[in-house]
């Protein structure tokens, strides 16, 4: 079964195109650039009014989609902030090796 695209196409000028980023093109009076997004604020896919559509970058929309666990965490060890791998912000409590044998150190000890 094919999926079913969530946002509304419209056609204009004989061209298919996405209803929220023709929205988007009229309030702004302009077209978007590639590197621009109409952002749904509520989720709402299908809801194309222009207070529900905001002018986003494509970091910034995914960062607010996303990011469930923050960018930088602080080491449990020494204490130092961190940036673990975005695979492994769940789960990371070190900030490297060193402090990683100490934290096992410390629950071999209790």
């Amino acid at each position: 079964m094919a999926r079913r695209d969530p946002y509304k196409q419209i056609k204009v000028n004989g061209r298919k195109m996405y209803e929220h980023r023709w929205v988007m093109e009229q309030h702004l009076g302009r077209s978007l650039r590639s590197d621009e997004l109409a952002h749904h604020r509520n989720e709402d896919k299908r809801d194309n009014r222009i207070e529900n559509l905001e002018l986003t970058d494509a970091v910034t929309h995914g960062r607010g989609h996303h990011l469930v666990y923050p960018l930088t965490k602080t080491c449990v060890v020494c204490g130092g902030d961190f940036t673990p791998h975005k695979t492994k912000r769940r789960v990371r409590q070190t900030c490297g090796p060193e402090c990683r044998a100490a934290l096992i150190s410390r629950r071999q000890a209790s």
